[in-house]
């Protein structure tokens, strides 16, 4: 049986979702306005990075 199941990574979701954003936010030098993502938004759903004018 996997140790990594679903229900472990809903538990450790947004506390990883957290740290990525500082991160993000340190490496950017800019603050991030997304305060969640979903399993569907990351996993399921497309999207398109905007180009940096």
């Amino acid at each position: 049986m996997p140790s990594i199941n679903q229900a472990y990574l809903e538990s450790i979701w947004n506390k990883c979702f957290q740290r990525s954003v500082q991160q993000a936010e340190v490496e950017m030098r800019k603050t991030c306005e997304l305060r969640s993502l979903s399993w569907q938004e990351v996993f399921e759903g497309q999207y398109q990075l905007d180009s940096e004018p």
